[in-house]
């Protein structure tokens, strides 16, 4: 490192603009940060009081908490941490929505809809604004929740961020271990990424 005193004026304005950029870029983080805490914190409100008028096939009001797994580069050296999920039925057809996945530093808040094809298929779209570790845009999903036992569900998934899109697919299960008590799976794979979810879910 050369010696303070050969800096010049030049380097000086320099570093006092990078300060500068480092700065925003914290006040940026801070307020993403806080944005995300608010919305779990609305989005569990609605949860407590939603309507119990799930259709009679399946519920979209609950609470899941889990481990998740989020592989970037395809070489089995990914990242895992804490998942959480947020779902909360507000009409007959409709839901909000919300994830957090620590591994990767993902966010997800939406809106969603199912339509019911009997009482072990329902069709369902999802759509929501996402944060994926900084980069933000839209992420999108159309699957189905099919009851044959237990629970499978499927679909595909479409991320468009700031910094790049992805395409993939997606196929979980979902088992009940005692009343409103569920073990729940979910893998998706993609172009850019392969996710593993696991946890408990709690049905209200």
């Amino acid at each position: 490192m050369p010696p303070l005193f050969a800096k010049n004026r030049s380097a000086d304005n320099h570093d006092n603009k990078s300060a500068d950029c480092k700065s925003a870029d914290c006040k940026s983080a801070d307020c993403k940060s806080d944005l995300s805490l608010v919305a779990l914190i609305v989005c569990l409100f609605v949860l407590l009081i939603a309507p119990k008028t799930a259709n009679a096939g399946f519920s979209y009001t609950h609470l899941e908490l889990g481990y998740g797994y989020v592989d970037n580069d395809g070489n089995g050296n990914g990242d895992g941490g804490p998942y959480g999920a947020l779902s909360a039925q507000v009409k007959k057809r409709m839901h909000i929505f919300s994830e957090y996945q620590a591994a990767g530093d993902g966010f997800v808040l939406g809106v969603g809809g199912n339509l019911p094809v009997d009482k072990k298929l329902d069709l369902v779209g999802r759509l929501g604004w996402a944060d994926l570790a900084g980069a933000d845009g839209v992420r999108a999903e159309a699957g189905f929740r099919l009851r044959a036992g237990s629970e499978i569900n499927g679909g595909l998934f479409f991320w468009n961020l700031d910094t790049r899109s992805d395409t993939g697919v997606y196929i979980g299960a979902v088992a009940t271990i005692q009343g409103p008590v569920a073990l729940t799976g979910r893998l998706r794979f993609s172009d850019h990424a392969t996710q593993a979810n696991f946890g408990l879910r709690l049905h209200f």
